[in-house]
């Protein structure tokens, strides 16, 4: 419940609004009740299958993860359930974008002040290097989760994270 206040509270104030991790849409739905722009990323095909009933309208969908670079990638679905799915060296194929390219070429439209919620797994990092630009250029507000048992699932840590925030 303090989560899906603080969320509204910030995404009430962002004219852009990035969903990574967007999985079956919950938040994508509520950030549509807004007047910002909205884009949504989700890779996992059947989660996408579900954000795309669920988004809400005018909301810009994209079945793709974000990454570091662009490339063929692949997840990983434990037990079957996608909440949890995360970027893998085998699992279901997957297409990898990054934000500072989609950015850099006009296909996401970035207004100030941007809004960033990233759920993925550990794969924060890549994510954010794939962004620096975008960190750089819009300064936006965030939000993550960020466990350290995720993050070292992928060889990355959260000093490493937040040592890249902080730069």
């Amino acid at each position: 419940q303090s989560t899906l206040k603080a969320l509204r509270n910030v995404a009430s104030q962002a004219s852009t609004i990035i969903d990574i991790g967007a999985n079956n849409g919950r938040y994508t739905r509520l950030f549509a009740e807004f007047s910002a722009e909205v884009y949504a990323f989700e890779p996992n095909p059947d989660s996408f299958a579900l954000l795309k009933r669920n988004a809400g309208r005018g909301v810009h969908l994209f079945e793709c993860a974000l990454g570091s670079e662009c490339r063929e990638a692949a997840i990983t679905i434990p037990g079957g359930e996608p909440g949890l799915a995360f970027i893998s060296k085998r699992g279901v194929p997957v297409r990898m974008d990054t934000l500072d390219r989609l950015v850099s070429e006009g296909v996401v439209v970035l207004r100030h002040p941007v809004f960033m919620k990233i759920d993925v797994e550990g794969y924060e990092l890549p994510v954010l290097l794939g962004a620096t630009q975008v960190l750089r250029d819009f300064h936006p507000t965030l939000y993550f989760e960020c466990e350290e048992h995720h993050l070292q699932r992928q060889g990355y840590s959260s000093d490493e994270l937040f040592r890249l925030l902080g730069s």
